[in-house]
């Protein structure tokens, strides 16, 4: 497992904690300024990586994918095989379809459609509220 910072990283802590054996990275930016905004692999639990060591990514959402992408190259770079992503949430821009196109699957627990979906249903949002939340998520899906 690997959590992309910040959000995946208190995602993939839970499961650590509560898994038999945990396994799995973090992936740290460095200071910008010293590196050009590179990433590079922390061993997170006392963890050692062995390379070709197979790793799911695990983050909050996914939007547009950039940092995804630059979490799989980090990850690739030093030898581990990543075999795939999970989101809480895809926001429905594009992303996870970029992924998936770059040969990593994506698992999603919801789409923020259906998270406005059921917010109207539960009574949450108004149908105002709840247009101009689908009106948004319309706009901006990729072409």
């Amino acid at each position: 497992m690997s959590g992309i910072p910040r959000a995946g990283e208190p995602i993939v802590n839970e499961i650590a904690r509560i898994a038999a054996k945990p396994r799995g990275f973090r992936v740290i930016p460095l200071d910008k300024k010293e590196t050009g905004n590179e990433r590079r692999i922390v061993p997170a639990l006392n963890f050692t990586y062995r390379t070709g060591e197979k790793v799911l990514l695990i983050d909050d959402l996914v939007t547009e994918a950039d940092t995804k992408f630059e979490a799989i190259q980090a990850l690739e770079l030093v030898g581990q095989q990543v075999v795939g992503l999970i989101v809480l949430i895809d926001r429905e821009q594009g992303g996870k379809e970029k992924i998936e196109q770059a040969g990593y699957p994506v698992y999603s627990a919801f789409t923020i459609s259906q998270l406005f979906n059921y917010y109207l249903e539960s009574g949450k949002i108004g149908q105002n509220k709840y247009q101009e939340c689908m009106d948004y998520v319309a706009a901006n899906k990729a072409a």
